[in-house]
């Protein structure tokens, strides 16, 4: 049968193995969600550096469309006279395909 103090020794080595394990598993708690986070921030700049991208080249695409349009340059052309501005925009509007 156990002695009293080897009941004890085992209380006392139980219990440091116990906060060992607890330390343990909270370090490895920590390391997952620093990892997550990371994770995280690193989806945030690729979706924030590709919501840039996908501006900018709307923006352009934007730009040269009414800089290139048909319509544009028919309105271009066709504006000489600021008095006869509602007919050119008649005329290109029913010359015009897009």
């Amino acid at each position: 049968m156990p002695e009293e103090s080897d009941i004890g020794l085992w209380t006392s080595v139980r219990g440091s193995h116990e906060r060992d394990c607890k330390e343990a598993l909270g370090r490895e708690i920590l390391r997952e969600e620093e990892h997550e986070r990371s994770m995280f921030d690193q989806m945030t700049e690729d979706t924030e550096q590709f919501l840039i991208k996908f501006l900018a080249v709307g923006a352009v695409i934007v730009a040269l469309y009414f800089a290139f349009s048909p319509y544009r340059t028919c309105m271009r052309n066709n504006t000489d006279n600021a008095d006869l501005l509602f007919v050119a925009q008649t005329y290109c509007n029913a010359t015009t395909s897009w």
